[in-house]
């Protein structure tokens, strides 16, 4: 089983929280080549679709974004054998290095597999990787979710083969789009700048 200290242990025990790379190594892909990050400003807008977390909590995130402050959102699914626990790895390990100021930012990771995905699904999921009351794990029908990644240009991978993309809400519909080898640092840095230029 993979757990959140099994994901983010190398050989011999030691610490590595490894970037998440482009995409799976069964689609040609060198892990071993080190793909430069990109930071990408796009501006989105979220579709109001009904979405529920894993506490079965309903949740429209169109209206939750009438709120300010930094999202930093992922697309997972539980199941997914390679990219996704790279991912919640390195958003656990951003929680982690923002310490106190993770309070004010918010945390989402959508599923990109609701057939399968539900708020108990999720719910392991999210203790796997310890994630605390700011994180929260999305499903919904299959059609709620395609609008979330089709607004999101998060649409045109398939499921054994999505990239590495963390979006971090900067202020209103405008978003950072981070792909390549993005670390926990990378992350924590901008949540703090988009953290100051609101204080």
């Amino acid at each position: 089983m993979i757990t959140r200290r099994t994901a983010m242990m190398g050989a011999g025990g030691m610490l590595m929280v490894r970037p998440a790379r482009a995409q799976h190594v069964h689609h040609g892909f060198d892990p071993a080549v080190p793909q430069p990050p990109s930071r990408l400003v796009r501006n989105y807008r979220m579709p109001s679709v009904p979405l529920v977390d894993q506490t079965g909590k309903a949740a429209d995130l169109a209206a939750e974004l009438q709120k300010p402050g930094p999202v930093l959102m992922t697309f997972i699914f539980t199941t997914c054998p390679g990219i996704c626990p790279i991912l919640s790895s390195v958003v656990a390990a951003t929680t982690d290095a923002l310490g106190p100021e993770r309070a004010g930012v918010r945390f989402w990771s959508l599923t990109i597999d609701p057939d399968h995905d539900g708020p108990a699904e999720l719910a392991a999921y999210a203790d796997m990787f310890g994630a605390g009351p700011e994180w929260r794990l999305f499903t919904g029908a299959p059609g709620a979710i395609g609008a979330v990644r089709l607004a999101f240009e998060a649409d045109s991978d398939i499921k054994m083969a999505h990239r590495a993309l963390y979006l971090l809400r900067i202020r209103e519909a405008s978003w950072a789009r981070f792909e390549g080898d993005v670390t926990p640092e990378h992350l924590a840095g901008a949540a703090r700048e988009v953290l100051a230029a609101q204080s």
